[in-house]
């Protein structure tokens, strides 16, 4: 194994063994390129004195600098602080000897430490100090020019130098050396961190990491850690039958590493990471960072997350977008990629999915017991259905069946029908799908990392991809036939809890807005709606309201069938509150007025612009007409 920064290493060792050099040392390199890890190396290797470590992050002020040189010296040596306080000490008793007396609360205890230091000190983060770099200097001149100290600095150059300071660099400076990010010395000493079976994995996966840190090109040992612990966090929660396998645990830990890499430097997104799950037709512009990383890593599958990839794009992205590890899921998931996925564990249309991979035999049984469910009305998740409506159009060119395409759809068809009348349609579900999860129970290319087959190029892409709208059609209509009962639970909710009313149906950025872009209200009765209003308290009625209004102010046409059903629940109001009270007429009545009123009057305005712009057009077109017939 070569050492990257031998010739440093070993300079290093020179200088800090030489007597009173002069000058300072610089380390330069991009931060996590592993400066601070072979400066500290050195601490264990010195024959001599140990080198004193110490961090400027945050320091403002010489005096704060000396309190850093302090905190760093006081673990190193607590012999040096007890024979230090004796000094202190005897010197007190030996003015009081000679007539004095001392304050021992006047006395800075800083200077006996400062006097106390190693020869050697070690400056890190100098660029992240709140002195300026001229200062920092200035307080290293005194170390080595004054005090005959050894003093390494540890920085990213970058942006850190101006003309007045370069030349204080080349008073104090008298070397500067560059840290080259050393997978192979720096790699044994990151692992060291890891839990024990963690670690023991990544021991055998030393060379995958290193190519894949070498591909990456960032040169960020810290962003490496991160990543493996990232990692770490998805493998404590692996089944054994997931860790078992060695080459699908290879290929995770390889894309998993370098999708975390461009993820950290910055060059890829959360966007980049859901476009995974995307089809890039035509070299689309947006797919440009997917493709660039496709080609450094030699690797598809760090541009395509749909299918036959190991670590499919929405688990990527809660793993290493939001940070979500639960165990369930991801080894749910996992184990229906190609990767992990077991044969002997699969579905019977999963062995017809995949016959291409299997034995003639296994695929006759699979096909026969699939039918036969098929017959049965067994299939009711709708992600399923639509891979057996796949795998049956694909029955004749196997030779299982002799029916054509068209016969084989209308039975799939039929199939959708059947469920329909049974009531056994999976609704589509608005509460997944508001956290964008899979509404329909499937996304529009395929379902537990295997796809459907959408191209209308392929003969049977046309046909797939009516029965999928048919499919997604029906599972929209049982949605529409449970609103009532939605509505119910609506109507409940806002006697309850009227800033949860709020949340549901209106968009307010925060909790989960369910309803509010869906035209739910329409089925609820508006007589009732309005007695309900008027039951409430009145600074909840007045919530109540205003959370109506604001259901309406952004602009589309998702509620426009809404709009008679609030317009006769005004209605409604006005006429139960015309026999009440004075003030009860004052009090809802004025709310009527800021709320849904101004609602229905800006309607009603934009109807009315509406109408006089058409009444123009038709005037013009009139009058055009009648300017061409002149001319005729």
């Amino acid at each position: 194994m070569t050492d990257l920064n031998a010739s440093t290493r070993e300079y290093l060792q020179q200088y800090l063994a030489s007597a009173k050099p002069g000058f300072a040392v610089l380390l330069t390199a991009p931060w996590g390129a592993g400066k601070t890890h072979l400066v500290k190396s050195l601490l264990t290797e010195s024959d001599k004195e140990k080198p004193l470590y110490v961090s400027l992050f945050g320091v403002g002020s010489r005096a704060e600098l000396d309190r850093a040189l302090v905190r760093a010296f006081l673990p190193k040596s607590d012999s040096d602080i007890a024979k230090a306080g004796r000094q202190v000490k005897n010197f007190i008793s030996s003015i009081k000897a000679f007539g004095f007396s001392a304050d021992l609360n006047k006395i800075d205890l800083t200077e006996f430490v400062i006097a106390k230091l190693p020869n050697s000190l070690i400056f890190d983060d100098i660029e992240r100090a709140g002195l300026s770099i001229k200062e920092v200097l200035g307080a290293v001149n005194g170390f080595v020019e004054h005090e005959g100290k050894h003093v390494v600095l540890l920085a990213n150059e970058d942006n850190l130098w101006d003309e007045e300071s370069l030349k204080e660099k080349e008073k104090v400076v008298g070397r500067t050396l560059t840290v080259v990010a050393d997978i192979d010395s720096a790699l044994a000493p990151i692992l060291s961190a890891f839990s024990e079976q963690a670690r023991a994995f990544f021991e055998n996966e030393t060379e995958t990491i290193s190519e894949v840190f070498r591909k990456a090109g960032y040169n960020n040992l810290r962003s490496l850690k991160q990543a493996l612990w990232e990692f770490e966090r998805l493998f404590s929660c692996l089944d054994d039958s997931i860790r078992e396998n060695s080459e699908g645990m290879t290929e995770l830990l390889t894309v998993f590493t370098a999708l975390a890499l461009e993820l950290k430097s910055g060059t890829f997104s959360r966007d980049d990471m859901r476009l995974r799950g995307g089809m890039d037709f035509n070299n689309k512009p947006e797919y440009e960072k997917l493709r660039n990383a496709r080609t450094k890593y030699g690797l598809e599958q760090i541009q395509h997350g749909r299918y036959r990839t190991v670590l499919p794009y929405a688990l990527a992205e809660r793993v290493l977008c939001d940070g979500v590890v639960e165990g369930t899921t991801i080894n749910r998931e996992l184990a229906q990629t190609p990767a992990f996925h077991q044969p002997t564990t699969e579905a019977e249309w999963e062995t017809v999915w995949w016959a291409g991979e299997r034995e003639e035999g296994d695929v006759s049984a699979a096909v026969q017991s699939m039918e036969q469910k098929f017959s049965d009305h067994e299939y009711l998740d709708p992600g399923i259905i639509l891979h057996v409506f796949n795998c049956r159009l694909s029955l004749g060119d196997m030779g299982f069946v002799e029916k054509d395409l068209s016969e084989i759809e209308a039975e799939c068809s039929a199939y959708i029908d059947e469920l329909t009348a049974m009531n056994r349609i999976r609704e589509f579900d608005p509460v997944a799908d508001f956290n964008n999860e899979l509404g329909y129970g499937y996304s529009d290319t395929g379902y537990r990392n295997l796809g459907f087959p959408r191209d209308e190029n392929y003969p049977k892409g046309a046909p797939f991809n009516r029965l999928y709208t048919k499919l997604k059609s029906a599972q929209d209509s049982a949605y529409e036939r449970s609103l009532p009962a939605v509505g119910d639970r609506i109507l409940l909710t806002m006697e309850s809890d009227v800033d949860e009313f709020r949340h549901l149906i209106s968009v307010t950025n925060s909790k989960q807005n369910i309803y509010a872009r869906r035209p739910v209200l329409a089925t609820m009765s508006p007589s009732d709606f309005a007695a309900s209003l008027l039951a409430l308290r009145p600074d909840c009625r007045r919530k109540a309201l205003h959370a109506l209004a604001e259901r309406y102010e952004f602009p589309g046409n998702e509620l426009e069938s809404e709009k008679p059903w609030l317009k006769t629940v005004h209605d409604d109001l006005q006429k139960r509150i015309s026999d009440a009270s004075h003030f009860q007429r004052w009090q809802v009545g004025s709310d009527l007025r800021h709320s849904i009123g101004k609602t229905l009057n800006r309607w009603a305005e934009a109807e009315a612009e509406a109408e006089a712009e058409a009444e123009a057009e038709a005037e013009a077109e009139a009058e055009a007409e009648a300017e061409a017939e002149a001319e005729a």
